[in-house]
């Protein structure tokens, strides 16, 4: 299911942490989309296999399957007139995938597709209409599944059994509605959290008439639950975790840091509580343990700790300190007792420092850490963890900015780049001794960027010609400089995988303004600069294409 990263101003620098021996490693990041690629989605089984689902410009909406030690297989098109799907996943493999209609966006007709474990996705199936544009979907470890959407009367769910068919969408009808979770436990029980806006205390506008309901919708009913009131005022953008024992976490945000709202199995809601000093996101495991990332603001650390059903809160352990920039991050259990965190910051750059430094850490049964610098994706990424019952791990990377969505892979393997390998940050055995490294990659990979000499006036882009050494993302700015004119024009970046030795061919485009600004003057100048990242963050110096724009 599709998660929104979570992100707060912060200080951030890196942290020597002390790790563990580890029989996996991390591979990537390598491109697994296309370049025009948006609202990717991601989902793994409990052996590691991953669908990743997106949509591209052309209305299309595609799936492509990796198995566990694997690479992504070619993609399917599910649909060629679809936005924003959504996937999710059990146990033994079998996903599901739902989206809507490309328009109109108000009264939308909701489609999914089942992918049954070894196979492609079956046809698309139309499960409801009059809907928004945004539906959802989650499934349970058996395979239970419900797709959620919102209608004209307030929100909807079609259930589908393991191995069935899509039932008749339920209606709650909780009336005007934002930013809804949902969630499923072990037996099919689902349960839902949204923001609804309520005039509170006679107010009209502002937090004070926000509120967080939620209703549940039990597997062998017909119908939902009356809905409960979690919390009114300063309350607002409540997300849910569904352990399979059926505890459930809601949390919220407001004009104070994290706060959290806990039903314990086969219980009621409780009040609302705060839930750490800072920002950051909480997972519920199957045991109905709930697992905690945060940045603290004041003292400049991300920290990590685990809460019980029963409120009972462990100690908070530091991943890293002296920190500057935006935080993102996601902590998930084990059935083992481990832990996995997926988190970043913003570095420096102007320094030299990549942007986005992506980490992970794997928390031991014992305590002990194991972290790990997944390198630079390029600017501006959104982190998207999911992980394995085992431990193996995706991480999915899409650049707000646009570009080809990356990966990440925990795995024994990832045979397509074996020696694209991310290393570990002082690693050390739980003696003390040093852990035995690959030799780290220091080499920047060579980049040619090539394009036209020469453009007529009037064109509505720039063809830039990528060729890099080895597969890496490149990171595309530039502007326009009209003839006589004093002041440029800042062109919209990029960024863009390219795969090893194969020419990449990617249109920057020229704005209506733009176009308009070199027609006053004449003609004028465009330059595109270019950086090429590397699996293991090496960066290029800028290189810089220069295009004469003329009659």
């Amino acid at each position: 299911m599709r998660l929104l990263p979570l992100l707060a101003a912060a200080t951030l620098a890196a942290a020597a942490l002390p790790a563990t021996a580890s029989a996996e490693g991390w591979f990537g990041p390598q491109p697994v989309a296309p370049s025009d690629a948006h609202t990717a989605d991601l989902a793994v089984d409990h052996q590691g296999g991953a669908v990743l689902v997106y949509a591209r410009s052309g209305a299309n909406v595609e799936a492509s399957f990796r198995p566990p030690g694997g690479t992504f297989g070619p993609a399917q098109v599910l649909t060629t007139s679809g936005i924003n799907p959504d996937v999710a996943m059990a146990a033994d493999g079998t996903a599901v995938v739902t989206w809507a209609s490309s328009a109109p966006t108000i009264d939308a007709t909701v489609q999914a597709a089942v992918r049954a474990p070894g196979q492609g996705f079956g046809p698309a199936q139309t499960v409801a209409t009059a809907a928004t544009a945004e539906p959802q979907v989650v499934m349970n470890r058996r395979g239970d599944a419900a797709v959620l959407f919102s209608s004209s009367t307030g929100i909807a769910a079609v259930r589908r059994a393991p191995g069935g068919s899509f039932e008749a969408p339920v209606a709650l009808g909780a009336g005007s509605f934002v930013h809804s979770a949902s969630g499923l436990d072990g037996d099919g029980d689902l349960t839902t959290v949204w923001e609804r806006f309520a005039v509170v205390g006679g107010g009209s506008s502002g937090a004070g008439d926000f509120r967080i309901e939620a209703a549940d919708l039990p597997r062998a009913a017909s119908a939902w639950s009356a809905v409960d009131t979690l919390a009114t005022g300063d309350a607002q953008l409540p997300r849910l975790s569904v352990g399979e024992d059926g505890t459930a976490v809601a949390t919220v945000l407001g004009a104070t840091p994290l706060r959290t709202i806990t039903r314990p199995a086969g219980g009621a809601w409780g009040s609302m509580v705060p839930a750490i000093d800072g920002f950051g996101t909480l997972d519920v495991d199957d045991a109905g343990v709930a697992h905690l990332v945060w940045h603290d603001d004041a003292a400049g650390t991300v920290l990590r700790r685990t809460r019980l059903a029963n409120g009972t809160a462990g100690p908070a352990q530091q991943l890293g300190t002296e920190m500057t920039g935006t935080f993102d991050g996601r902590a998930i259990g084990l059935p083992d007792g481990r832990e996995l965190s997926v988190w970043q910051f913003t570095t420096n750059a102007f320094l030299g420092q990549p942007i986005n430094a992506p980490r992970a850490t794997m928390r031991a049964a014992d305590g002990t850490l194991e972290t790990t610098v997944l390198g630079m994706p390029g600017t501006n990424v959104s982190l998207h963890p999911e992980v394995a019952r085992n431990g193996k791990a995706v991480v999915l990377g899409e650049s707000v900015s646009g570009g080809s969505p990356v990966a990440w892979v925990r795995d024994d393997a990832w045979p397509a780049e074996p020696d694209r390998v991310v290393q570990p940050q002082t690693p050390q055995s739980k003696g003390g001794s040093p852990v035995q490294q690959r030799p780290v990659d220091r080499t920047p990979p060579a980049l040619e960027p090539t394009a036209a000499k020469r453009l007529k006036l009037g064109a509505t882009s720039v063809k830039l010609r990528l060729t890099c050494s080895e597969a890496c993302l490149v990171q595309v700015t530039g502007d326009v400089d009209p003839k006589g004119k004093a002041r440029k024009v800042k062109l919209k970046g990029r960024s863009v995988g390219v795969a090893a030795g194969t020419a990449t061919t990617v249109k920057v485009a020229l704005p209506k303004k733009v176009r308009s600004a070199l027609r006053r003057a004449g003609g004028g100048v465009v330059r595109l600069r270019t950086v090429a990242v590397d699996a293991a963050g090496n960066r290029t110096s800028p290189t810089t294409v220069k295009v004469t724009v003329a009659r």
